[in-house]
């Protein structure tokens, strides 16, 4: 696993020589392109992962919906069943 993402940062992020000299120019330069690739990596798994959560969103408030239709079909008989006690 580990050596994929140094052939990628080699071959697309430009690792494969020095940009810049200095030791901190290269450490700026490794550190821009592991930040390129974990951008890359998010995106990937939030595009992989959004349908689920969605489906997951989408079924909790259709769940929700069906209570409160049942809470408030039970309470509006509650409510009459107590009006024709008292009069």
């Amino acid at each position: 696993m580990i050596e994929g993402l140094f052939a990628e940062a080699k071959q697309f992020h430009g690792l494969r020589r020095a940009r810049y000299r200095g030791l901190q120019k290269v450490s700026i330069q490794a550190l821009m392109s592991a930040m390129a690739q974990n951008i890359k990596r998010i995106v990937k798994l939030s595009s992989e992962y959004y349908w689920l959560f969605r489906n997951y969103l989408s079924m909790r408030m259709q769940a929700l919906k069906k209570l409160q239709i049942f809470c408030s079909q039970r309470l509006s008989q509650q409510f009459f069943i107590f009006r024709s006690t008292v009069a």
